[in-house]
């Protein structure tokens, strides 16, 4: 098991994310895009992942 004080220099050299998270900001990020290229208003897309967080992540 890595020790708690390298896990937390690897994360920090790599902008503070973890590689699981990196990968569910970009799908969130991708699920947004496609709802922009849509012409779906901001604050709509925003209500509507506040709302349905598990229709987002897949879970």
């Amino acid at each position: 098991m890595t020790h708690p004080a390298c896990r937390l220099h690897e994360v920090g050299a790599r902008g503070g994310l973890t590689d699981e998270r990196r990968s569910f900001r970009e799908k969130l990020r991708m699920v947004a895009a496609e709802r922009f290229a849509q012409d779906d208003e901001n604050a709509v897309i925003a209500q509507d992942r506040r709302n349905n967080q598990g229709l987002w992540t897949g879970s």
